[in-house]
């Protein structure tokens, strides 16, 4: 049983997830448990329900988690903490600050901040109902 299960009876009927690919988290392994925090959650929702873009560009998921020194052209403070795992489709990105498991919101600049709410669950349950009810 997952806290996703309702998602997942979802995924084909018309939902906002839909078209999202299931697999596993690419990059994960290079999170060392007991010292960096990836929370369980995401790993089960991109591997039970899928990574890609949801609704109409609305939210994209990445197939895995992306350092962000991939993205900046320069080396943000945050970098050496923070796990990508997607963006809006309108330059701000969503990540997990690896000492806690929170999420976190980055804007286009590079300024860091707590993302509402900041489990990856309820982050991604505010996320869909803003889009449709499932």
């Amino acid at each position: 049983m997952s806290e996703f299960d309702d998602l997942m009876s979802a995924k084909g009927n018309g939902s906002p997830i839909d078209q999202l690919t299931t697999g596993p988290v690419i990059g994960i392994d290079e999170y060392k448990p007991g010292k960096e925090i990836i929370p369980q959650s995401y790993v089960d929702f991109i591997t039970n329900i899928g990574h890609g873009t949801i609704g109409d560009d609305a939210l994209k998921l990445y197939d895995g988690l992306v350092d962000p020194r991939e993205i900046f052209d320069f080396e943000p403070e945050w970098s050496n903490h923070v796990a990508l795992f997607g963006d809006n489709m309108s330059g701000v990105l969503f990540g997990f600050d690896t000492r806690t498991g929170s999420v976190v919101e980055i804007d286009a600049y590079g300024a860091l901040k707590a993302a509402r709410p900041s489990n990856f669950p309820d982050f991604i349950r505010t996320a869909l109902s803003q889009l449709s009810t499932l």
